[in-house]
């Protein structure tokens, strides 16, 4: 059951909708791709940053499993 916080609502569970706020969301950063083309098997050094993102994908299409990526800003 969300709790109203004003003109916001905090939820929980698993169920992702637009214009939810994910709070230290684990963003993946490759280095290393000034060397491109990649080859196969070259390894790749991976970052990970976390920050504060709002999901922008339509949530008919998350709910529907019709994206296989959500987009954030």
């Amino acid at each position: 059951m969300p709790d109203s916080l004003g003109w916001y609502d905090v939820t929980q569970g698993s169920e992702l909708l637009q214009g939810d706020l994910l709070r230290d969301c684990p963003i993946p950063r490759v280095r290393g791709l000034e060397h491109w083309p990649l080859r196969a098997g070259q390894p790749l050094e991976v970052d990970i940053d976390r920050e504060d993102v709002i999901i922008v994908s339509q949530s008919c299409d998350l709910a529907n499993d019709k994206i296989d990526d959500v987009v954030l800003a």
